[in-house]
């Protein structure tokens, strides 16, 4: 195993998400810096993830949100949201950024659930926008 099969992340534990010129940003109160290994599963993404944030009593890992080089149309490279809810999805997540961000930090967002109620403690996410994305009705997914 060399340097080169280590991912650089950034994780933004239960952060804000917005948009501007640039496409989408990512940002938390107390992100953190670790260097992973591809995974194959959401549930092995879960594991590290939950693994580097060495806070105490930390939540199960409810959503990941994937900060995604969008390089089409050529010249106008802006950030796009990818959800990885799936093993398939944490694969193509890997896959993407050694093509094309081998030298980028991989950035996440992560929603913690929350032990007295699930649906508290999410990050402050924008709603979709269907044109961006490509599917007017449902997850947003990069369009491709």
């Amino acid at each position: 195993m060399n340097i080169s099969d280590f991912v650089v992340v950034t994780l933004y534990p239960n952060g804000e998400m917005g948009r501007d010129a640039d496409g989408i940003w990512f940002r938390s109160v107390s992100p953190v810096v670790f260097q992973m290994q591809p995974v194959n599963t959401l549930e092995e993404l879960k594991c590290v993830i939950l693994r580097n944030i060495a806070a105490a009593g930390a939540m199960p890992v409810r959503r990941v949100a994937y900060r995604l080089l969008n390089i089409f149309p050529p010249n106008q490279f802006k950030f796009k949201i990818f959800w990885v809810d799936s093993d398939a999805h944490v694969r193509a997540m890997f896959e993407l950024h050694r093509r094309y961000g081998p030298r980028e930090v991989m950035e996440l967002l992560t929603e913690m659930a929350a032990a007295h109620d699930r649906c508290q403690n999410r990050a402050s996410i924008l709603p979709p926008d269907p044109h961006q994305y490509g599917d007017p009705g449902g997850t947003p997914h990069p369009a491709g």
